[in-house]
C-alpha cells in the first residue's frame, strides 16, 4: 500500500510540473507578458544629454528642450524623455524655464506633457518679480506659448503664494487663469 502511494504521489508531482511548465509557457506567449520587450525593441532611436532648438517660421528661436535622455518609439510616433527642461521666450524677451522629472512629445511634437514635480520659472524682468509654479504634470503647446494643468498648482514669489486646482498660462501675454479652489495671500 506504501509502495501504491509513493507511485501516485510521483505521478501527481509530475502532473502538477508538466501542467505548471504548460500554463508558464501559454502565459509568456500573451501579448501582455511581453509588452515590455515589444515597447523596448519598438525603440527607433534615442539620444542621452541633448539639446533641441526649434525655430519659428520667421527664424526666430520658438523653444528650447533639454533633456537627460530622450527615447523615440517608431509604431507609436511618441517620444519619452528623461530630466526635461524646456525654455520658451515670448515676443518681449522673457523667460519661461520649465523643468520636471519625465515628459513625453506627442506625435508630430504638437505638445509636450511633462510629470513629476514640474517647476515653471519666470525670469525677472525690469517690470515684474521672478516667481515659481509647481505642479505635478503641465501640458505645453510650444507654437502658441500656452501651458495648462488640471491637477493642483502652487505659485509662490515676491511675497505672494497662491493654489488653486487647474490653471491655463498664456505666456506670450503672461496671462495666467487659475481655475478653481483658488486660495492665496501676499505679504508684501
Amino acid at each position: 500500500m506504501t509502495r501504491l502511494r509513493t507511485i501516485l504521489l510521483l505521478i501527481l508531482i509530475s502532473l502538477i510540473v508538466t501542467l505548471s511548465i504548460q500554463l508558464t509557457e501559454n502565459y509568456s506567449e500573451q501579448p501582455g507578458s511581453t509588452l515590455a520587450q515589444q515597447r523596448s525593441s519598438n525603440i527607433d532611436y534615442s539620444i542621452d544629454n541633448f539639446t533641441l532648438t526649434t525655430m519659428g517660421v520667421d527664424g526666430s528661436t520658438q523653444y528650447h528642450l533639454n533633456a537627460a535622455g530622450m527615447r523615440h518609439y517608431q509604431q507609436s510616433d511618441e517620444t519619452l524623455l528623461q530630466f526635461p527642461s524646456v525654455e520658451l521666450t515670448n515676443t518681449s524677451g522673457e523667460h519661461w524655464l520649465i523643468q520636471s522629472r519625465d515628459g513625453k512629445v506627442a506625435a508630430k511634437g504638437e505638445n509636450i506633457l511633462l510629470t513629476g514635480k514640474v517647476e515653471i520659472r519666470r525670469s525677472a524682468t525690469s517690470q515684474q518679480k521672478p516667481f515659481i509654479i509647481s505642479t505635478e504634470s503641465l501640458l505645453i503647446e510650444p507654437d502658441r506659448n500656452l501651458v495648462s494643468t488640471t491637477q493642483s498648482i502652487y505659485l509662490a514669489g515676491d511675497g505672494l503664494q497662491l493654489q488653486s486646482v487647474g490653471m491655463q498660462a498664456d505666456l506670450q501675454t503672461e496671462t495666467i487663469t487659475l481655475l478653481s479652489n483658488v486660495k492665496g495671500s501676499y505679504a508684501p
